[in-house]
């Protein structure tokens, strides 16, 4: 299968582009390349280097490892589940002062909505 592992980090890119509401040539601007090679990684034109890896992780604001877990949202069974890996999807990117604050007002609205049950 020539080509495969291009196919699936160019969508991947495309994804988490987009999942960030970043446009091309935002992200070719905060990772210092053309939005031309963005394009082309995007549609499976070109290879991606590792240190293009990590400048997009850091474009990103995500971990190498996160760019990886392509395989998260596919593996979740019920609607439900989706939506919980697209919440921890959403949390990685975060600080931890994001993630707990995050966490706190969760906390506080599943407790109002029990006091209405």
């Amino acid at each position: 299968m020539a080509g495969e592992a291009k196919k699936i980090v160019g969508k991947r890119v495309a994804h988490l582009r987009r999942e960030k509401g970043l446009s091309q040539a935002q992200l070719a601007e905060a990772m210092g390349v053309a939005v031309e090679s963005i394009s082309r990684i995007e549609r499976s034109e070109r290879n991606m280097s590792i240190d293009m890896l990590e400048k997009l992780c850091d474009a990103l604001h995500i971990s190498v490892t996160d760019f990886f877990e392509i395989g998260v949202l596919s593996k979740a069974e019920s609607p439900m589940e989706k939506d919980i890996a697209k919440v921890v999807a959403l949390l990685r990117s975060k600080k931890p002062s994001e993630i707990k604050f995050a966490y706190k007002i969760l906390k506080d609205i599943f407790m109002e909505l029990k006091k209405l049950d």
